[in-house]
């Protein structure tokens, strides 16, 4: 046996200290040295001795134990080295669950793609790490020598170190979901890749026996496949798995030997190995069984743990297919894919998770009204995604039910219920009609203001705000419209009132965006139009090289201002007439044909408020997006941006109107 030298001593104190500052660099939902010094400091987590198991099937002589000697400095420091990788190991898991419960129960998808990538960058800088490193050499040291923490509890290291691993890699079944999710919802080609990448790791690392089929090769290089290519692969694997674990399962199932262990099997199968720590779980409850046996019920049992988890790696499977099938024909075809094919792979998923579902779930209580095991969550979370799209029919129904009646309130709620059940679960496609339904009920209760009776006082109230550009805006009778709505909505549910987190101001923000885009297309842009694009030849609108070059002197971006119809927009949002009013430098046609019309105007000023405009373009996007949900505080700031006459800030109406008329 080597003996320790006193450099050794020293590199192994300078570990203790670096994993210590590692763990107190962890910000994550408050400081984790704090929570370790907590952690440390329960009863539970009071550990004695670290013990080898060399024979899993003799109990009365296990291995090694070596006590902690608590008057030993350098014992102590041992032991903290062995504690705080434990405690990472096991306070990740614990953040992952948490994750994973706060990402399956929000329905406000701006929230829940923020806390998947909160809880993204925590794997990310836990790996980056060099400080936290140690930990992980530490667990992966104990791990091969199948040791244990003895205490107040005994604690599996083997187990401690692939549970770890496994989260880093994002191929627990959680990460799965999560990457499902946060890729649902982006719809990015780059989050579909690592999950494809993670559920690749999870199959190799579990069903690694599986590969003496010749037909599984479940290490074909698939560094060189496109995405759809590995589903692809991935399907054919699990098919595999279900053809065999079905054999083995009606195997075991006539044996009856996983009866008594199913709840305990759940609790302590971490990895996809069995751990010697593991056996002698099993040899403890099987002791009247000889040591052959007990392996084979082992197997058996930790076999039936990573089936039932895999699962819900099927769902995850199945709603990736499903999820592709309803991309456009267009999105599909730069994946070298179709509808056709997609539909073919979640017709075949489905099938092969309802077979195997059926199989490994025969016997148990999973399908109980109180369902007890961990795993059995993600599956939970998936139907109850379900269940929200078949309630989403009624929701749809109400949405057109309050768009064809009058009352404000109904339209508002409408919307809200829509959001709250649909949002997460729509196509690019579907999410374009969400967006023209708001339009619509924007326009329906712009159309009831005007019925109300308050409606001439609003008109008169905010109309004293541009009295002295009264002449103008004569020439424009409709140009407050949208105005009087947003300030009747305001004050009916944001002033005086308390901020009510269960009500979307998605509707009050578009309206003053659209008033806002009023001013801007009347005062600027339309007669713009008229005047100058509008004379530009529609033949030169199809010749590249005129778009290319010709055309910045008139427009910031070309295509911008003309429909794929080539047809001249009549109005356009904010973004882009905060591109062309930015420009003005440049664009010498917009800057003479401004120059002519509002006489002594400042450039400079011009460029600045369109630099402005874009700031605020996203702030737009979000309110008029149908599958958005807007808070109490974010509908005073738009209110902020476009209509607010206090001293310190000019809302961006009135500084477009002081920008063009007053001198």
């Amino acid at each position: 046996m080597r003996t320790i030298t006193e450099k050794d001593e020293e590199n192994i104190t300078s570990m203790r200290n670096t994993i210590r500052d590692g763990i107190q660099n962890i910000e994550f939902d408050g400081n984790w040295l704090d929570d370790y010094e907590t952690w440390r400091a329960e009863e539970r987590n009071q550990f004695e001795a670290l013990l080898t198991i060399k024979d899993p099937f003799n109990l009365a002589c296990v291995g090694d134990r070596e006590e902690f000697d608590m008057s030993d400095p350098k014992n102590l420091r041992d032991l903290d080295i062995f504690c705080m990788s434990l405690f990472l190991s096991e306070k990740l898991r614990d953040t992952t669950l948490k994750i994973f419960d706060e990402v399956r129960k929000e329905r406000i998808r701006e929230r829940k793609v923020a806390r998947i990538e909160e809880y993204f960058s925590l794997l990310k800088a836990i790996i980056d790490s060099r400080q936290l490193s140690g930990c992980i050499v530490t667990l992966n040291d104990l791990a091969e020598k199948q040791m244990v923490l003895q205490g107040k509890r005994t604690v599996d290291l083997y187990g401690s170190f692939y549970s770890l691993r496994e989260i880093l890699r994002k191929s627990s079944v959680e990460s799965l979901y999560l990457l499902l999710m946060y890729w649902r919802i982006k719809k990015d080609r780059k989050s579909l890749k690592e999950l494809t990448v993670s559920v690749v790791d999870y199959i190799q690392a579990y069903f690694d026996e599986f590969d003496k089929d010749p037909e599984m090769r479940l290490y074909y290089p698939l560094d060189g496949l496109m995405t759809v290519k590995k589903l692809a692969v991935i399907e054919h694997w699990l098919e595999i798995i279900a053809f065999h674990t079905n054999g083995i399962f009606e195997k075991y199932k006539e044996l009856k030997w996983l009866m008594p262990v199913d709840k305990m099997a759940d609790n302590i199968i971490e990895t996809n190995q069995i751990s010697r720590c593991e056996m002698m779980y099993y040899k403890s409850v099987f002791s009247s069984d000889d040591d052959k046996t007990v392996q084979q019920k082992a197997v058996c049992n930790h076999g039936y743990g990573i089936w039932r988890k895999t699962v819900d790696v099927m769902y995850i499977v199945c709603d990736i297919f499903q999820i592709l099938y309803n991309y456009s024909e267009e999105d599909l075809k730069k994946m070298n894919t179709s509808k056709a094919a997609m539909l073919e792979g979640y017709d075949n998923m489905v099938k092969i998770r309802d077979y195997y579902t059926r199989k490994v779930f025969f016997h148990q209580v999973y399908f109980q009204n109180e369902r007890r095991y961990l795993d059995s969550q993600i599956m939970e979370a998936l139907e109850e995604d379900a269940e929200l799209i078949a309630k989403s029919v009624d929701d749809v129904i109400g949405f057109i039910d309050a768009i064809a009646g009058d009352d404000i309130e109904s339209m508002l709620q409408a919307k809200q219920n829509y959001i709250n059940s649909l949002s997460d679960f729509a196509s690019k496609d579907q999410e374009e009609k969400l967006d023209e339904l708001t339009v619509h009920v924007v326009e329906k209760i712009k159309d009831s203001v005007r019925k109300l009776d308050v409606y001439d006082k609003l008109y008169s109230s905010v109309s004293d705000d541009f009295i002295e550009y009264a002449a103008i805006l004569l020439q424009h009778p409709q140009i407050l419209s949208s105005l009087v709505s947003a300030e009747y909505l305001y004050r009916q549910y944001v002033s005086d009132q308390d901020p009510n987190v269960k009500f979307d101001y998605s509707c009050i923000s578009i309206m003053y965006y659209m008033a806002l885009e009023d001013f801007l297309n009347k005062i600027v842009y339309i007669p713009y139009a008229d005047d100058v694009l509008s004379k530009i030849d529609r033949s030169k609108i199809r010749n590249q090289d005129w778009q290319r070059n010709d055309s910045k002197e008139y427009v910031s971006s070309f295509s911008a201002f003309w429909d794929k119809y080539k047809r001249l927009k009549r109005s356009c949002e904010i973004g882009v007439l905060g591109h062309l009013l930015e420009a003005v430098q440049t664009e010498r046609y917009f800057r003479e044909y401004l120059e002519r019309r509002f006489a002594g105007i400042d450039v400079n000023r011009v460029e600045v408020y369109g630099q402005a405009l874009i700031n605020v373009a996203p702030r737009r996007n979000d309110a008029a997006h149908g599958g958005n949900y807007l808070t109490y505080a974010d509908v005073c700031t738009d209110k902020d941006n476009v209509y607010n006459t206090v001293e310190t800030y000019k809302g961006m109406i009135i500084e477009l109107m002081e920008i063009c008329f007053s001198r």
